[in-house]
């Protein structure tokens, strides 16, 4: 069916309507293959080219969804090998849906938001192993800054699993040399919602280390 956004109410009747379904979940808090079927099928047939309406919003909230209905995985991924089918899919759309967003971008790059997003989701549910590659190539500069906003914001969420230096330096690299104030904004603004480590942690976190913290206080007192 082709898409038809000319009637409003229908048309977030329509958004809410993946939304709502991906957090249903089954006796063993598992998203229903059904379900994550359904979310698959509106993305894959989804028609917008007699639309006079883009559909990149609509997008995203399928990702959204998508990302929505991940649930956490019952078997360590070991190796790319060992993934579930349902992931392989997802991360197939995720791809898919990158490269078109490189030759076709949505309004301010609302759909490679909302995959970074998704690919997070599937990280943080143990789907994938902890990468953080493709969120720092999306985060360098000259990428759309809501797009580095995103991708540095799964880079903090990510400390909180992997305690990972080279991260965490990355991280203070940008909030002390990065030309964008509003990156610095928002990066000082996720650690602080996300602190890497615990003050009680009493030096038994790896990233609780003099060095950091010299660095932390640094940026505290210079900004």
């Amino acid at each position: 069916k082709l898409n038809d956004f000319s009637n409003f109410q229908n048309y977030f009747i329509l958004q809410a309507f993946p939304l709502a379904m991906c957090h249903i979940r089954n006796s063993h808090n598992q998203c229903p293959k059904e379900v994550l079927a359904f979310i698959l099928d509106l993305i894959k047939y989804n028609d917008n080219r007699l639309n006079k309406y883009s559909d990149g919003s609509y997008k995203a909230i399928l990702i959204d969804s998508l990302a929505g209905a991940v649930t956490p995985s019952t078997s360590p991924i070991i190796s790319p090998e060992t993934l579930s089918a349902e992931a392989i899919v997802i991360l197939e759309e995720i791809t898919r849906l990158l490269n078109l967003e490189k030759l076709v971008p949505s309004y301010r790059y609302e759909v490679t938001v909302a995959c970074l997003k998704a690919l997070r989701a599937v990280q943080r549910n143990g789907h994938t192993p902890l990468n953080a590659e493709i969120f720092q190539s999306y985060a360098q500069p000259g990428m759309c800054i809501e797009v580095r906003i995103t991708a540095f914001q799964c880079i903090v969420d990510m400390l909180q699993q992997t305690a990972n230096r080279a991260l965490i330096s990355f991280i203070l690299d940008a909030i002390e040399e990065d030309q964008e104030s509003k990156i610095r904004y928002h990066l000082a603004s996720m650690l602080i919602e996300q602190p890497p480590f615990l003050k009680d942690s009493k030096g038994s976190h790896p990233l609780d280390t003099v060095h950091i913290v010299d660095r932390l206080w640094l940026i505290i007192n210079s900004l």
